[in-house]
């Protein structure tokens, strides 16, 4: 008896026995320094290089089956813009962008310290455009696909931090009052994230 109750509170402890470390939860910093913003307006188009722009954001998710993670990554986009043509800065107060993908994840452990990973993600993006002039500018909002990958590494107990490199590319439009239009953005982005297992 006393043998089987020692063998239970041992597996229990075990890290990655039954239910121990099936979810991860992290907050992530976002920098984006290359992007494209797509513009559509009936017969006229443009495409523009867009500002450096960073990010707020986290990631919670549920390991499904081994080594695969399917969760949910929001983040809070600042600074989406077009560079101006000289490169000299402006005082135009930039749009906002709220991405809501779902994201599936492939990690795979590579040595006890470090784990690699894949991703990719399906979701949708609301781009908030700043008002000109007190007249209220149409908001852009659709579909985004993102892929990309990094790695995560321990720091000790549940705890760890990560790495990732991803592009996303958006999809969004503008229908409101009769216009109808398009106000895409594509980035590519560098995430660096701390977080914890449960």
């Amino acid at each position: 008896m006393k043998l089987r109750f020692c063998a239970l509170v041992v597996l229990l402890a075990a890290p990655g026995v039954a239910s121990a470390d099936k979810l991860m939860a992290n907050a992530r910093l976002d920098l984006l320094p290359y992007g494209t913003l797509e513009a559509e307006a009936g017969p006229f188009s443009a495409e523009f290089d867009a500002k450096f722009a960073y990010a707020i954001g986290g990631e919670i998710a549920y390991m499904v089956a081994p080594n695969l993670w399917v969760g949910i990554a929001p983040r809070y986009i600042l600074n989406v813009d077009a560079k101006t043509e000289d490169g000299e800065p402006d005082d135009d107060e930039s749009a906002t962008e709220i991405d809501i993908p779902v994201r599936g994840k492939y990690a795979y452990p590579v040595s006890p310290q470090v784990t690699a990973f894949g991703t990719l993600g399906l979701g949708y993006s609301f781009i908030q455009t700043p008002d000109s002039e007190g007249d209220d500018n149409p908001n852009a909002s659709g579909l985004i696909v993102g892929f990309g990958g990094g790695a995560i590494f321990g720091l000790g107990g549940a705890l760890f931090a990560s790495a990732e490199l991803n592009y996303q590319l958006g999809f969004q439009s503008i229908s409101e009052d009769g216009f109808d239009g398009k106000l895409q953005t594509n980035y590519l982005t560098l995430g660096l994230g701390f977080g914890s297992y449960f």
